[in-house]
């Protein structure tokens, strides 16, 4: 049961606005109590497995498993290696793929056809054969040892006796089988593939012989080299006589350049001494005067005769040194120019070595053009040798070993019987049971097991298809709402009483603080209405003195006209009227009628008729501050609650939550007290007792004032 006081009630103090409560995960107790409640329909499921289980076991009869074990190796056939020598992949197989080789064998028609021939007397025909090979093959199996490479072979029977000694039949058959499957014609087949192969081999050689004589090949590597080193001296020269032609052209290039700038003749002589001498004189009498000039000019004024005529002294001097340049003649003297006549000579030099690198190089051309083809003449004949003295050392392996397996096939040939084989052993050989296959404990408990499975499946089955509530929790996940309070029935003592009574207390804390009015609305009940609202009355009157009063509509009560016509009656110390419910019907009148007695009593707890009666619920359920669904356990159906919640949103009316009635607790008693009361006297649920601790303590504190919580 979900526990509520102020500070985790859904209600706000201001309002009565419900706050969304998610339902609480499914805990053992509601499972527990979900089982014994449907704990006949489970017996009687688990009783009628378990009695045909008991019958199986007594009417069964017994049977013998007789196995024997058989390891298969990677030798005799599957080994195509040579002696003594590493294997390579695909010469041996697998050991799981041997196995399961041998597997098919065990398994084949034609063996278990001659074990059963052998057992049957000597007029059976083939009817009755194909009758018993089915019954052989229903008792006999072949399986891999997980992990293993072991082969695994069992047979059933009525006599012990008898399954070793069908076993041991199947075994020798198996044996004849393998060896005229496996053995028999495999050496005349490999002499036939070996002389196959010396025949190959043999042409393969002719063939090789045949080609080097028809190209006149003694060392085909020798020659290959020699033809290489041929056409790489060959491309060095051509390489080299291209890089000389490059050189002489470009120098051909470069010396008609230059002998177009230089000149043919040259000057050889130029004398211009006279000019110079007189031009020196010149200078240095305009240095002189210049001095002077300076002199004057730091002892007269600028404007001093004496000046004035060293400025026109200078003039006239720079005026004759200037007309002095151009006057003078030079002496010259011209002559041949050696660099123009020596570029020419180097010229005609390089146009001659050009020409000769230019017919080298064509001749080099054509000679390393024959290298190459003959090079790759020699490089065709190579590849082509390489191909046939492939094919002949292929010939040549594959005849080799053809002959050591024909060899090993003559020696497997030899050893394969009846008795032993070396490619199969026989590590656990069929022997008598001690004790039968089928014992009837191994049936009985199946049969528990299987009971307790079916048991599970109806307790679910019918968990799923159930309409009515058990918990608090299936009532929430059905409705959206949260459950207000969830009193487990026949609990009738007086420290239960208190705490149910401050746990509603509690929820209608936010109804002290002003007048209010609740409604209480059930689909079906008379008494589980009654019963909630004289528990809320009890309450109210407990934390409010005087200030409650219990309401009910019904048949044959009061005809009131206006609120001073009530007659009132006492329920223990809670003030009660009963008032006709043809009054519901004027919505107006009920509404004025409540709000009056609210105004005069404070609070105002309503029960009417059930849904089911007539529509007086759902129209006084528009004349409350509060509505209050009222569910009873295993007694309200979930459509009945989902079709009342739908009915009151079409009103518009806004249900506070519900109050789930008469719930029990199927799980025996010393089941509960084990599990979940240890400490706790046996028959005394948990829950109440930690109810009555929280009723000593919250009467404590009310004591003080504070009955809110």
């Amino acid at each position: 049961m979900q526990e509520y006081t102020a500070s985790n009630s859904p209600f706000r103090a201001q309002d009565a606005t419900p706050v969304a409560v998610n339902p609480a995960p499914v805990e053992l107790r509601e499972v527990l109590n979900s089982i014994f409640f449907h704990r006949r329909a489970a017996m009687v499921v688990a009783s009628v497995v378990l009695a045909l289980g008991l019958a199986v076991a007594l009417v069964m009869p017994a049977r013998y498993t007789v196995e024997a074990r058989l390891l298969p190796l990677s030798t005799g056939v599957y080994d195509t290696g040579e002696a003594n020598a590493p294997r390579l992949p695909g010469q041996a197989l697998d050991p799981a793929a041997v196995a399961n080789v041998e597997q098919q064998l065990l398994l084949s028609l034609d063996l278990h056809r001659q074990v059963v021939r052998d057992l049957l007397p000597p007029g059976a025909g083939d009817a009755d054969l194909s009758r018993a090979v089915g019954r052989f093959e229903k008792d006999f199996t072949v399986a891999k040892v997980n992990d293993t490479n072991v082969i695994e072979i069992t047979y059933s029977a009525s006599d012990p006796n008898r399954a070793v000694a069908v076993l041991n039949r199947v075994i020798k058959g198996y044996y004849q089988a393998r060896a005229n499957a496996l053995t028999a014609g495999r050496v005349a087949y490999l002499q036939r593939q070996a002389d196959e192969a010396s025949r190959q081999m043999d042409a393969a050689d002719a063939d090789l012989t045949a080609f080097q004589r028809a190209h006149n090949i003694v060392d085909i590597s020798a020659q290959i080299a020699g033809a290489v080193k041929e056409n790489d001296t060959l491309r060095l020269a051509w390489q080299t006589e291209q890089a000389n032609l490059a050189d002489n052209h470009h120098s051909i290039r470069s010396l008609r350049s230059a002998l177009s700038v230089i000149p043919r003749d040259v000057e050889l002589y130029t004398d211009n001494g006279e000019a110079a001498r007189a031009t020196g004189e010149m200078r240095s009498q305009l240095l002189a005067l210049q001095a002077k000039r300076a002199d004057l000019a730091a002892r007269y004024m600028p404007g001093s005769p004496l000046v004035v005529q060293a400025d026109a002294q200078i003039a006239a001097l720079e005026t004759a040194l200037n007309g002095q340049k151009g006057g003078v003649p030079d002496t010259r003297r011209s002559g041949r120019n050696q660099v123009f006549d020596t570029a020419s000579i180097r010229l005609v030099d390089a146009e001659v070595s050009a020409a000769g690198n230019a017919g080298r190089k064509a001749a080099l051309t054509s000679e390393v053009q024959q290298s190459d083809q003959r090079l790759s003449r020699f490089n065709d004949i190579g590849q082509r040798l390489a191909q046939l003295r492939l094919a002949r050392d292929l010939a040549s392996e594959n005849y080799k070993s053809l002959a050591i397996q024909v060899a090993q096939a003559k020696v497997q040939l030899n050893q394969d019987s009846v008795d032993g084989n070396p490619s199969v052993r026989l590590i656990e050989a069929p022997s008598v049971p001690i004790s039968r296959s089928n014992p009837r404990s191994l049936i009985v408990a199946a049969a528990v097991l299987v009971a307790l499975v079916m048991a599970a499946v109806t307790v679910g089955l019918l968990t799923s298809l159930r309409e009515v509530f058990l918990s608090p929790r299936e009532v929430e996940a059905a409705s959206g709402l949260p459950v207000l309070a969830a009193p487990l029935a026949g609990d009738q003592s007086e420290n239960g009483q208190a705490s149910v009574l401050r746990m509603l207390s509690a929820i209608s804390a936010n109804m002290l603080a002003r007048e209010g009015s609740v409604l209480f609305i059930e689909p079906a009940s008379r008494r589980n209405l009654q019963t909630a609202a004289l528990w809320l009355g009890k309450a109210l009157d407990g934390l409010r003195p005087g200030r409650a009063l219990l309401l009910r509509f019904a048949a044959g009560g009061q005809p009131l006209r206006s609120e001073a016509d009530l007659l009132l009656d006492r329920v223990g110390r809670l003030p009660a009227a009963v008032v006709d419910v043809g009054l519901c019907k004027n919505l107006a009148g009920s509404m004025q009628l409540i709000r009056a007695l609210k105004a005069r009593f404070g609070h105002v707890v309503v029960t009417s008729p059930p849904v089911s009666a007539g529509p007086e619920a759902l129209l006084l359920s528009q004349a409350v501050d509060h509505v209050i669904v009222v569910v009873e356990c295993e007694v309200t159906r979930r459509p009945v609650l989902v079709e009342l919640l739908r009915q009151l949103a079409q009103l518009n009316v806004e249900v506070t939550g519900l109050l789930l009635l008469g719930r029990r607790s199927h799980i025996p008693g010393w089941l509960y007290a084990l599990l979940f009361n240890r400490g706790v006297t046996p028959g005394t649920p948990r829950i109440f007792a930690s109810w009555r601790r929280r009723a000593r303590l919250t009467g404590r504190r009310g004591s003080r004032g504070d009955c809110g919580r």
